[in-house]
């Protein structure tokens, strides 16, 4: 009985991604605002365009954010143009960020033609249906790799969180037809830096998230996939008030600078 129980527990805390915290070497920081301290900070998060995220290949990503389904099929790469999204948290700071109304947009897929040159296909949607992401603050350090707060060694887990029975739907534009599915889960490879924009301090997202499941069909392939991976670069901006008219500096303790 007590072996169950134990087993049940282990598998609880794997499935609600809280077992990092506990796990030996791992560590929490705060996301914070100067707004925070009278009230409440509302965030945006939109689409970096003067970014250095390489994707798989070495590639720089700079105004696109690059989804493989599987990294079996380099051939078929989805780029979005755009990204956006919505988060606010109340008091001093948070040790995670649910971000909501998630939109991609000007997403097309990428194929690799005869001459091996990349080019725009097929046009695609990405649709949330009420999907959120949650980004923690949470890191645990990677074995083999440098150590350093949000460096190449330690990566801090994103979750994929959606209503009872919704998944993220992306379809192609002819006919609307489903191209592919991606269900709720926990992923790793997010890294955090702090930096400012026109002296306003903010929050650059640099994601390398890898081991996305998701099932694919028609122009993104066949099959049951694993190993997808989310490379790209979002900017957090901070505000004390609802409207969005007036910024705040926003910071992640312990992260790098841009």
């Amino acid at each position: 009985m007590t072996r169950n129980l134990k087993a049940f527990g282990l598998a609880l805390c794997a499935a609600l991604a809280l077992c990092a915290v506990a796990a030996s070497g791992a560590s929490a920081d705060l996301f914070k605002s100067d707004a925070s301290q009278g009230g409440k900070t509302w965030l945006t998060a939109e689409q970096k365009t003067d970014g250095n995220t390489k994707n798989i290949h070495g590639e720089n990503l700079a105004g696109y954010q690059e989804f493989q389904f599987t990294t079996a099929d380099t051939n078929k790469v989805l780029k979005c143009e755009e990204v956006s999204a919505k988060a606010n948290f109340e008091g001093p700071g948070t040790e995670t960020l649910t971000y909501t109304n998630v939109k991609y947009e000007k997403c097309n897929n990428w194929i690799t033609n005869e001459a091996g040159e990349t080019e725009r296909s097929t046009v695609l949607h990405v649709n949330f249906t009420e999907c959120d992401y949650v980004f923690g603050t949470t890191t645990t350090p990677n074995p083999g790799k440098p150590a350093g707060k949000y460096g190449e060694g330690e990566h801090a887990a994103m979750q994929i969180k959606c209503p009872v029975g919704q998944e993220i739907h992306t379809k192609a534009t002819n006919f609307e037809l489903e191209c592919a599915t991606t269900p709720e889960q926990t992923v790793h490879g997010v890294k955090y830096f702090n930096g400012e924009t026109e002296g306003i301090e903010d929050v650059s997202i640099h994601a390398t998230v890898h081991g996305i499941e998701s099932t694919t069909q028609g122009v993104c392939g066949e099959g049951v996939h694993t190993d997808g991976t989310w490379t790209g670069e979002i900017t957090v901006t901070g505000f004390n008030n609802e409207a969005q008219t007036n910024k705040t500096s926003v910071t992640i303790e312990g992260a790098g600078l841009t």
